[in-house]
This record gives C-alpha cells, structure tokens and sequence, in this order.
C-alpha cells in the first residue's frame, strides 16, 4: 500500500470508494462534484492524498487551499500507524501548513498523534441524519415575516447576520474577525449554496443553508437566529423550509451541532435528525 495524489485515473474508484457512508464526509465528496459531474478537485485548491492497495483504494485525506486536513478512512479497516506516517510524509513534502484536521471522531483521533502539536483547541460536535423524507407541518410565520432564497447580491444585507454567527459559533478569538473577509467569503457562499433567510419587518433575522452539495446527502451548516429573535419558532420554520426544498432534489440531509448545543439538537430532532456519531474539529494554533 502507498499514498499518492490522486490523479484523473483513480477519479472513478475515488468516488466508488467516497460514497460509502457519504453521510459522515459529505464536505469531501461536495469537492468532487461541479455541476452535477464527478471532477478531480484543482490539485492547487483541495488535492487529494489516496491510499492504493493494488487497483482498490483504502483510504483518502483532503487538504484544502486554507489548511484544513480532512481524513477518510474505513472504519473496519482504517490505517495502521505506519501506514499514516508515511502520509504525514507525504503532506511535509507538498508544502501545505494544516491549521485544522476536521473529521468524524474516530478518524480525527488517528491522525491526531501525528500532527504532534503543542497548541490544539478540538471542538467536538454530533453528527446528526435525516435519513427518512417528510416533514411535520409547521405554522405559518406571522405576518411580518417571509421566507426568501438568497443569492450574491444580498451578501450586503446578511453580513450582519453572518458575522453575528461567526463570532458565536466559528472563531476562537472573535476579535480575529476579518469583516471584507467574511463578506467575501460569504457571496462566495450564496453563489453555490442553498441559502434561505428570514425577513422581519424587512429585517433578516435567521439563516439556514448548505454548506456541502454532495452526492447523495445535503450537509446543512451556517444555521443562526438574531439573538433577540430566539425562541419564536425561527429555526424551526425555517429549518423546515430549507429542508423541504433540499428533498425535492432526492437528497438525504446531514448536520454537525456542537455537544452542549441542547436547544438546537432539540429542534433538529423534532425536524426527523437523529444523533448518529461524534465530529470533532482540532484548531492548531
């Protein structure tokens, strides 16, 4: 067995091998699709490390353009410690710095010995799946309000929203935040995910999305409601909406929500989620 970067002749095994239990890593096969065709990502932005044994694939590892290391191994028959080193080698020599290792719990956990960094802050979340279509029926907003699907050109009205949900639930140190930063980040954002948003009185006060399209499983992420706004049943409409539009594509519906999140995993497991396993993310400081 050998690691090596995938190339176009092992895009078909790399996807036969990528779709067995998509629901735990649905962000790795998002990066494989364009325009509903399976595509080798752009060696420059997300290359891709496979584990060869013979004509099979064993084992994958993506690390993308802003240092996320994000492992796919089997869960039977995962990597022995040799067998990692040797791909730690591999990513010393392609010159890449990972920031973070992202992953379900057991994958994250054998890679992390590896990595041997001083400083790490993991994040540990529940990886939840809507595995059955349906909904129950919700009631209708009041009449102030409205469901609206976003695209680029409300980047402006949503960074608020955006950069509220950022502070909270993604950085570390919230006084890190880059606003022109997050604002691009975020019309990249609305031109190739699912987006809907609330409007209050012609004032956004949640957000529900995408954060990975893949194959068979919609993974939904960036879910936040104004502070002031909570408790009135935002999330859970609006949740409901953004789900019943991801169904009609065919899709199944996956979600991570942080460990002490009680409140949120609540409403998702009123909307059909069930807890399934652990998903950490390490940040290397």
């Amino acid at each position: 067995m050998k690691w090596t970067i995938c190339g176009k002749s092992d895009l078909g095994k790399l996807v036969d091998f990528s779709l067995q239990n998509e629901w735990e890593h649905s962000f790795f096969t998002s990066r494989l699709i364009e325009e509903g065709e399976f595509v080798l990502p752009q060696r420059n932005r997300f290359p891709v490390f496979i584990l060869k044994d013979g004509s099979s694939i064993r084992g994958a590892c993506m690390i993308t353009s802003w240092g996320s290391l994000f492992p796919v191994f089997s869960q039977i028959d995962p990597p022995d410690n040799k067998t990692l080193r040797e791909l730690m080698t591999k990513l010393k020599l392609s010159l890449r710095k990972v920031y973070s290792l992202m992953g379900t719990e057991e994958r994250v956990e054998l890679l992390r010995p590896f990595l041997n960094r001083e400083k790490e802050i993991p994040v540990n979340y529940n990886l939840m799946v809507k595995e059955a279509y349906g909904l129950p029926v919700q009631s209708p907003l009041s009449a102030d309000c409205s469901i609206h699907l976003a695209g680029p050109d409300d980047s402006a009205s949503l960074l608020g929203l955006e950069l509220e949900y950022q502070r909270e639930e993604v950085f570390l140190d919230p006084t890190q935040i880059d606003s022109s930063r997050i604002y691009h980040n975020l019309r990249g954002t609305l031109s190739e995910q699912i987006v809907f948003y609330v409007l209050r009185n012609s004032l956004p006060v949640a957000k529900a999305g995408t954060n990975a399209r893949g194959y068979a499983w919609n993974q939904i992420g960036g879910v936040y409601t104004d502070k002031s706004m909570r408790n009135q049943g935002f999330s859970t409409k609006l949740m409901s909406h953004l789900i019943g539009y991801l169904e009609k594509e065919g899709k199944k519906t996956t979600l991570f929500v942080k460990e002490n999140n009680v409140s949120a995993e609540k409403v998702y497991n009123k909307l059909g989620f069930q807890r399934r396993k652990g998903f950490t993310i390490i940040y290397y400081l």
